[in-house]
């Protein structure tokens, strides 16, 4: 694209709809437990998150985690840990989540 890494930020919007009612499950790797027994109390949420184009791969879990924050904390205030988000996303980068 021709664009200066350190100066070039890249600007993701996530939206997830349906969700009232629905509850938290593990779909892509069914050996990974999820512990909430609540339902999503909303509908949708939006996320924003700005990451520099010139993050390694390995720092790219942080940015994963303020995308996922909102979506999981409308289900009565889940939080997914940070090693837990680290090791998704280094096995989604790997292809072998």
């Amino acid at each position: 694209m021709g664009c200066e890494p350190e100066k070039t930020q890249l600007a993701f919007a996530f939206k997830w709809t349906g969700l009232r009612g629905r509850r938290l499950s593990s779909w892509a790797n069914q050996e990974r437990s999820i512990y909430s027994q609540s339902s999503a109390y909303q509908d949708e949420v939006l996320a924003f998150v700005n990451l520099p184009l010139e993050t390694p791969r390995s720092a790219l879990a942080q940015y994963v985690n303020q995308a996922v924050s909102p979506l999981f904390t409308i289900f009565n205030g889940y939080q997914l840990s940070i090693d837990v988000i680290e090791d998704l996303t280094r096995r989604l980068i790997e292809r072998r989540l």
